[in-house]
């Protein structure tokens, strides 16, 4: 009996290594066994390149809703800029940020599927403010979901920052009494008092008020005459008096004109 199953058995196995020497000399279809086995690996590397550029796709998407958002938040015309008072989180940054984010992910196809979260945070620290908006989001794939990966994480951040301008704070006290009137300085007072014919009486080297210039009569220190009728005038005196008159580019009230006017243009400079 046990010779039997030994003839058996030894029988069995020369069989089986014919069979794996046929099996090892024989090349007829080889090339559909090949690609039988090599299927897998070359579908799941095409699939690789399609989900991973459609990934791709929305990231570019995502990262140019993230930079509209900051840019939008800090822009100059921002309600986030005007309501921005003091070092610190500004309040209603974040929230801003986010719905201008979420308002373009809305365009984005089936971004309802790509569970997109956005995280902004908007600060101020002195005259500059700063955005940050970051996003995280999970594209679903189409092959590799074979080879065990259903989606592909995505993420993103963009900053953007706006310096507000310095704001200058000045005060004038204006003079409306009419020393306003008076030259602005010693040099201009003496080339006054050699032109003025006003008032020889108390002032024979020339007076330094240009009250008289108003009207007739409006000085009123003693020893003022009246006015004679301008075609009465000596020549001589007409030319002073007309002197005098162009004396008024050296008063006090254009000087202030000029100091005042820089002020204004770095103003202006400043908001433009």
């Amino acid at each position: 009996m046990f010779r039997s199953v030994g003839k058996i058995l030894r029988a069995e196995a020369t069989r089986a290594g014919a069979l794996i020497s046929r099996l090892r000399t024989d090349t007829r279809a080889n090339v559909a066994i090949i690609t039988a086995i090599s299927a897998i690996p070359v579908f799941t590397a095409i699939g690789c390149v399609v989900d991973y550029s459609m990934a791709s796709m929305v990231n570019a998407k995502l990262q140019s809703a993230a930079d509209s958002a900051a840019l939008a938040t800090v822009s100059y015309n921002s309600p986030i800029v005007a309501s921005a008072k003091s070092n610190g989180s500004v309040t209603g940054g974040s929230a801003f940020a986010n719905n201008f984010f979420n308002a373009d992910v809305s365009a984005i196809n089936n971004s309802n599927t790509m569970n997109v979260v956005p995280n902004s945070n908007v600060t101020m620290t002195g005259t500059t403010i700063t955005a940050k908006v970051s996003f995280t989001a999970q594209v679903p794939t189409s092959f590799l979901g074979v080879i065990g990966y259903s989606n592909i994480p995505l993420n993103g951040t963009s900053t953007a920052s706006f310096t507000l301008p310095s704001y200058i704070d000045f005060y004038l006290m204006l003079d409306v009494s009419g020393s306003m009137s008076f030259p602005s300085t010693t040099a201009e007072q003496t080339r006054l008092q050699g032109v003025n014919p006003d008032n020889y009486g108390n002032y024979p080297s020339g007076c330094t008020f240009a009250c008289h210039f108003t009207a007739q009569g409006a000085c009123g220190q003693s020893g003022q005459g009246p006015y004679p009728a301008w075609a009465n005038l000596p020549t001589h005196l007409q030319g002073a008096i007309a002197k005098a008159l162009s004396f008024r580019a050296w008063e006090r009230r254009p000087r202030l004109s000029q100091a005042v006017a820089p002020m204004a243009h770095q103003i202006t400079a400043a908001n433009t």
